[in-house]
């Protein structure tokens, strides 16, 4: 299912941005990369 424009929260969360920077994948082909690295096709894939 897409999720359009609107369903999306664009509010600022700094305790998302501290996870984008420190968090690392926990499996997968990115495993042990931290988020903020993985390439953004693999974001939107997984985002799907």
């Amino acid at each position: 299912m897409e999720q359009s424009s609107e369903n999306i929260n664009l509010s600022f969360n700094p305790e998302i941005l501290k996870d984008l920077v420190t968090r690392r994948m926990p499996f997968g082909k990115y495993k042990g990369r931290i988020l903020c690295d993985l390439p953004e096709p693999y974001l939107v894939w997984f985002y799907q």
